[in-house]
């Protein structure tokens, strides 16, 4: 079964207004669920490869993204804090370090950040010296735990994704002239809080020689250690104790020295990693998310807010003392902290990016925010609520750089209807034709929109499903797929197919003919003004639709006969007419998708044949019957119907799914009817047989 996808409130407008210059702003949002950002970690697998006597592996890094838990609509709690797990699958254990310049983590004495959005995760090896040549492999789970009003803590989950580290231990070549030790590298970390030196303390030197050392590079400016060589029957002792200079070095940082020692003319080279780390609380204030970072099109953006959860546990007075000059305004209130940017249309074309310094007495916090400027990007998705995904609205990207090759569109699409909750990740290549490139999103979004397929839609009403929420990031790259730009559109909204002819109304066909007992099916959607309808609803007296504005698709049964006082009259709304005909003893109902993937309707006469087929199966010789296979094909006659329906008549026939109401029969089938003879000047009423394969029978 599928994970649930967890969701978020999102501030998405609902009020564009036009500017002076032609463009639009946002004069109002609402708030609506949008997936959440989830566990993510790039890259997934680090490979570390020592060569014993050759110096320590370098640092990698692995890209955490952490899931936006206390935007979770469900979130049992508001503050999030995570941990680290290691666990080691082969081999020896604790060669690992994991650790964030930044203390993201809660562990070690750290109280951890609140609420990370993203963390570059550091990776070091240690301890190496016992290690025999070999391969190793660790796994890292990261754990998040919900932090209650009291402080304390509540483990929440792992996370969905892990990162593979693999160490592979090479023996090293030795020469004569090496000096023997019992360790070819030595790792040593010092605990500022507790004043304690751990690690390689140790190293012995095969030699009755006089042993001399040079270490780099220079170390006597802070001193971190100190040495002292003791001398034994065979070999010489260098053990190493903090100095006291230990507790003037930075607090978690990593030194690398190399020390090369010599005796008796040969030598060798020792790597002395030294980390230094701090286990004190000390007052401070936090916030999250620490990078801001967006692309506004000029005449299609309006101003950018940006909003970050100030953390101050202290009751700090904190301010504002620094912000760039594409930064309108910067002002902390209600324990957050808004950012608003100028209006696009003041700035020129490019990347802006600078930092803002927030400041509580001497502590001092900066972050980054990373503005772009575009206008090479051009499009038409800008000052409607929603968009049909057929319809010809497009992105068009000039090639103002040289180096640009290609283009790609992503597209990360959240769909909801019909039962049925899932997200879509999508990336296309486009390449320039005469320096620019058109894209038509929607004709790529139209293929994922979720689909009735279930035999129940017949008589239900209501939702059917909600706008497709979209996020559209173009990138241009070069001819060695390096990425040059990127430009985002976020948050529009889809639904499938064209704009219908009678919209709001989600029909083509706007004049029928009905039958006393005809079940007319509307489909709209739940945010148009629809006022040519109240008259005809203030006179219905069956179940009637709550008009509750939403972004969403609605359908909604109406029975032809209970309009009270139009049994024998046109039944007019806008554009629609529904044209009164005699009465037919038992209408078929007939309900076919759309390329708006709702269910038109049709009436049609009380006049059917059903036949079943059989395919048998028997032996070689006829003589032993193994089986039947039965197909089930339906045809129905429309009846007499009006010159304007024969259009409608295609449209059923074109359609991929059809539900039908016979009596109490319900069934679900295909129409595969191939012609339509219907179009025939010399005639005034029209009649056809309709065929159809029956899928399903309830």
């Amino acid at each position: 079964m599928a994970k649930k996808i967890r969701l978020k409130k999102i501030a998405v407008c609902d009020n564009w207004q036009l500017t002076s210059q032609n463009g639009y702003e946002c004069g109002g949002y609402k708030q609506e669920d949008a997936p959440l950002v989830e566990w993510d970690v790039n890259p997934p697998t680090i490979v570390f490869e020592y060569i014993k006597g050759k110096g320590m592996p370098s640092q990698q890094t692995s890209r955490l993204i952490f899931p936006e838990l206390d935007l979770w609509n469900d979130a049992p709690y508001k503050k999030f804090v995570y941990k680290t797990r290691v666990t080691y699958n082969l081999g020896a254990s604790n060669w690992l370090n994991v650790s964030t310049k930044e203390k993201i983590f809660r562990e070690g004495g750290n109280s951890g950040k609140i609420n990370p959005r993203q963390a570059d995760v550091l990776l070091d090896v240690t301890g190496l010296a016992g290690l025999s040549a070999g391969r190793y492999s660790a796994s890292i789970i990261y754990e998040a735990y919900g932090i209650d009003d009291r402080g304390g803590e509540h483990y929440i989950e792992p996370s969905s994704v892990s990162v593979t580290v693999k160490l592979e231990v090479k023996q090293g070549q030795a020469s004569p002239s090496d000096l023997v030790t019992d360790k070819t590298d030595l790792v040593l970390t010092y605990n500022k809080a507790t004043k304690t030196l751990s690690g390689d303390t140790r190293l012995e030197v095969r030699t009755t020689e006089p042993i001399t050392f040079n270490i780099t590079p220079d170390w006597e400016s802070f001193y971190p250690f100190s040495l002292d060589i003791l001398k034994e029957t065979d070999k010489s002792v260098i053990q190493i104790s903090k100095s006291a200079y230990s507790d003037t070095t930075p607090v978690d940082s990593t030194y690398e020295f190399h020390a090369e020692i010599k005796a008796g003319g040969k030598k060798k080279t020792i790597i002395i990693l030294f980390k230094t780390i701090s286990g004190e609380v000390v007052k401070d204030f936090d916030f999250s998310p620490r990078i801001f970072e967006d692309t506004l099109i000029k005449g299609v953006d309006s101003a950018k807010t940006f909003t970050a959860d100030i953390v101050n546990p202290n009751n700090l007075e904190i301010r504002v003392s620094l912000k760039p000059s594409f930064i309108e305004t910067a002002v902390i209130e209600g324990g957050k902290l808004k950012i608003t940017t100028v209006k696009p249309e003041s700035l020129a074309v490019g990347a802006y990016s600078g930092e803002i310094l927030l400041s509580a007495g001497t502590i001092e916090k900066s972050f980054s925010v990373r503005l772009k400027i575009a206008e090479s990007l051009k499009s038409d998705f800008r000052g409607e609520a929603y968009y049909f995904a057929l319809d010809k609205n497009k992105i068009k990207m000039s090639q103002n750089n040289p180096f640009s090759s290609y283009v790609k569109m992503k597209l990360e699409m959240f769909f909801k209807g019909y039962q049925q909750e899932y997200q879509e990740v999508q990336e296309y290549e486009y390449l320039y034709f005469k320096n620019e490139v058109e894209i038509f999103p929607g004709e790529e979004i139209q293929d994922f929109f979720a689909r009735c397929r279930e035999l129940y839609p017949l008589n239900d009403v209501g939702h059917q499903y909600s706008f497709a929420l979209v996020n559209i990031t173009i990138t241009e790259h070069n001819a060695d797929d390096e990425q040059l730009s990127e430009y985002q559109i976020k948050n529009v909204f889809f639904v499938p197919g064209r704009r219908p002819k009678c919209f709001p109304l989600f029909t083509n066909h706007p004049m029928r003919r009905t039958y006393p007992e005809s079940v007319i099916r509307i489909s709209a959607d739940a945010i148009s003004e629809k006022a040519e309808f109240v008259p005809l609803m203030n006179i219905y007296q069956g179940g009637k639709p709550a008009f509750e504005k939403k972004n969403e698709v609605r359908s909604h049964n109406f029975i032809r006969k209970l309009f009270t006082g139009k049994e024998n009259e046109i039944i007019t709304a806008g554009e629609i007419k529904y044209i009164p005909f005699p009465e037919v003893e038992n209408p078929i109902h007939i309900f076919f998708e759309t390329e708006n993937l709702v269910f038109e309707w049709f009436s049609a006469h009380d006049k059917y044949r059903m036949i079943s087929e059989f395919e048998h199966y028997f032996d070689a010789e006829n003589k032993l019957k193994y089986g039947s296979k039965r197909k089930k094909s339906l045809t129905i006659n429309t009846g007499w119907i009006l010159r304007e329906e024969i259009a409608l008549i295609d449209d059923l026939l074109g359609s991929n799914l059809c539900f039908i109401m016979i009596g109490n029969l319900r069934l679900k089938a295909v129409a595969v009817g191939k012609k339509n003879e219907m179009y025939d000047t010399s005639e005034y009423l029209y009649q056809m047989d309709l065929e159809f394969n029956v899928i399903e029978t309830m």
